[in-house]
């Protein structure tokens, strides 16, 4: 699997960052997001082709969902643009999925550097609505 090349983050990375470090759990732990996430481990579990799917997860912020599919085997890269985010993100990774998920930095609003086909799905939770490109850009940039 080929690595995300490096983009720069763009200002407003702060404010993501500040707001994930601090807040972002805490005003989205509501009873549906367990919910949510069973419901989008069960759909892509259900629906596995093989034992080596790779799973985007494009905004994935604090990698809530990012760990929940690591934990039901899929190959996880999890990218968003604010570090602090990223930093809970990669706390919650424990030794058993060490080699299933990874975090990496990047921005939806810039063209994303990965290999045609090297994932088998991509998910996006809340991520495209604070986007600044149109959604064909986001797709565009990635080919399943």
């Amino acid at each position: 699997m080929s690595r995300l090349q490096s983009v720069l983050a763009p200002p407003y990375s702060g404010f993501w960052s500040l707001y994930g470090t601090h807040a972002w759990d805490d005003q989205h732990g509501s009873p549906s997001v367990p919910e949510t996430r069973e419901a989008i481990v069960d759909t892509l579990r259900d629906g596995r082709r093989g034992p080596d799917e790779c799973v985007l997860d494009a905004g994935c912020g604090t990698g809530n969902f990012a760990v929940a599919l690591a934990r039901a085997v899929f190959h996880m890269i999890g990218i968003d643009c604010a570090p602090g985010k990223l930093a809970k993100a990669r706390a919650r990774v424990s030794w058993q999925l060490v080699g299933l998920l990874s975090f990496q930095r990047a921005d939806l609003n810039l063209p994303l550097l990965f290999a045609a086909g090297e994932f088998d799905h991509v998910i996006s939770i809340n991520a495209l609505r604070v986007a600044h490109t149109q959604p064909q850009h986001f797709e565009n940039s990635i080919e399943c």
